[in-house]
């Protein structure tokens, strides 16, 4: 192997705060991304059952919207229901992404 004349120049950046700070953080973020249309991005990208391990589909909130967008438009799913569901799809994007939060080697 040949050896370079120019020394290699790394940089690294350290955050530093609490895991309770951050965790607000997120949280105030997705609500954020909710108010500003998360459910119309996410919908335009929806397909039942696909593989969320790959692409677009990894963004966040696709997995965790699925059951919302499955019973989105039925009729034998109640209204109370159906915002149920998705209330509970913005706490699993919540505790998703704090979970990203605690390890971030795992990225």
């Amino acid at each position: 192997m040949e050896k370079s004349s120019t020394p290699i120049r790394s940089s690294f950046t350290w955050v530093d705060a609490s895991l309770p700070v951050l965790y607000e953080l997120v949280g105030k973020r997705v609500n954020q991304m909710v108010v500003t249309g998360l459910v119309e991005e996410v919908r335009a990208t929806f397909v039942s059952g696909t593989d969320y391990t790959r692409g677009i589909r990894r963004a966040i909130g696709a997995p965790e919207m699925e059951n919302y967008f499955i019973v989105e438009n039925s009729s034998n799913v109640d209204e109370v229901t159906k915002s149920k569901i998705l209330t509970d799809a913005f706490e699993d994007i919540k505790i998703n992404t704090c979970e990203l939060v605690d390890s971030p080697s795992a990225n």
